[in-house]
């Protein structure tokens, strides 16, 4: 009998491109006007996949959401995630990205197409958000006890997660500069619940 339940879980969507990413690809994400952010830089264009050059990036993304969208949420066939932002991230060799969520967003994500073989992305627990002030050393850290989780961001991986969940780009000591493709999402369609407005439904172990 398992005695151990994993209750409300955050899930994390890893998904691969398997393919090369073309030259034109890589220059049409790369050739921005940058913001400077405060330890990196984003592009100025909020709206990167609307590119005519991106639009295989596009359906490998949108393709992913789906998939994440039909084994998380299981909506109803006239229901879907749609982009509402797309833009691209640049963190220097020595740079980071501050500890940050997504708001007016439902689910968030990540591709990662230039960079280092170290590179990762940390997700932090819910509970660091709450301010819980105790902490127990643990012998070995796993998934009921950790604060953070690092991910490796290899070329090629896509993320997709709960946009209110934590994120942050730790130290970056590759030499070479790291580039991301970041988006938001929103739902469409079918909102309601057979009738009832309040969605919230039980569920006995």
């Amino acid at each position: 009998m398992k005695n151990i339940h994993s209750l409300f879980p955050e899930p994390l969507g890893n998904y691969d491109l398997h393919r090369n990413i073309t030259s034109t690809e890589l220059s049409c994400l790369k050739e921005q006007d940058w913001n400077e952010s405060t330890f990196n830089y984003a592009s100025i264009d909020k709206n990167v996949l609307d590119k005519k050059n991106l639009a295989s990036l596009r359906e490998f993304i949108e393709n992913s959401l789906n998939d994440y969208s039909s084994k998380i949420y299981q909506f109803d066939d006239d229901t879907e995630l749609y982009l509402t932002q797309s833009w691209v991230n640049i963190t220097l060799p020595g740079g980071r990205h501050h500890r940050h969520s997504h708001p007016n967003s439902i689910v968030s994500g990540t591709f990662y197409f230039s960079g280092n073989d170290t590179d990762q992305i940390q997700f932090e627990h819910p509970g660091r958000e709450t301010g819980q002030s105790w902490f127990f050393p643990p012998k070995e850290y796993h998934e009921y006890n950790c604060y953070s989780w690092l991910m490796p961001a290899p070329i090629g991986k896509l993320y997709i997660w709960n946009s209110t969940v934590s994120h942050s780009v730790p130290l970056l000591e590759g030499k070479n500069n790291r580039y991301s493709l970041s988006f938001n999402t929103f739902v469409r369609g079918n909102l309601t619940n057979g009738g009832w407005t309040n969605s919230f439904q039980d569920r006995s172990l």
